[in-house]
């Protein structure tokens, strides 16, 4: 489990994150100097009302709270470079044998394309459908629990091993669970 099965290059997404970064400063930065000259706009009109309009008053406002919000998205750009950076080591979800390579080193791959077939030694797999509704919740490595009409009173435990990319009959996608266990 978490061992590292294959890792995409990740120069791109260091240059997403080192973009994400600087425009949080700029956004920083003129955030800074928004503050600064709606604070100097209403000192002026405190000291001596009439010589700055409410209007230029309004406008340094609405100029400072878009700033503040430029820093907020800016933010959430970051994080998401972060997270995309993160996700470029793809980890074994479980503990198990690569029974088969679907793609060879430096071969570039699509989102959702299978990598890996992954067995865990002496384990059963159980084949089952998910509704369309349900399956957006089902993911790879997802721990489960397996009831058998012929032994209804036993639960055992699994994972997701596998999910298809196309829905089967009643629009319901097949998905593989490997039992762990007895």
């Amino acid at each position: 489990k978490d061992q590292v099965l294959a890792v995409l290059d990740e120069r791109t997404y260091k240059l997403n994150v080192q973009g994400a970064e600087a425009a949080l400063g700029r956004a920083k930065v003129q955030l800074a100097d928004k503050r600064k000259d709606l604070d100097r706009f209403k000192r002026i009109a405190k000291a001596d009302p009439g010589a700055i309009s409410q209007a230029s008053i309004d406008q340094a406002q609405a100029a400072y709270d878009s700033a503040r919000k430029n820093v907020q998205y800016t933010t959430a750009q970051l994080n998401l470079a972060k997270r995309d950076l993160e996700k470029t080591t793809l980890r074994a979800p479980f503990d198990g044998v690569i029974a088969d390579k679907f793609v060879e080193p430096f071969f570039e791959v699509a989102r959702g394309q299978k990598l890996f077939d992954i067995f865990i030694e002496g384990a059963m797999e159980a084949a089952i459908s998910i509704p369309e509704t349900e399956i957006e919740g089902i993911f790879v490595g997802l721990k489960s629990e397996i009831r058998f009409p012929t032994e209804s009173d036993k639960v055992y435990s699994g994972v997701v091993t596998e999910i298809s990319k196309v829905a089967g009959t009643a629009n319901a996608f097949p998905v593989k669970i490997t039992i762990q266990g007895d």
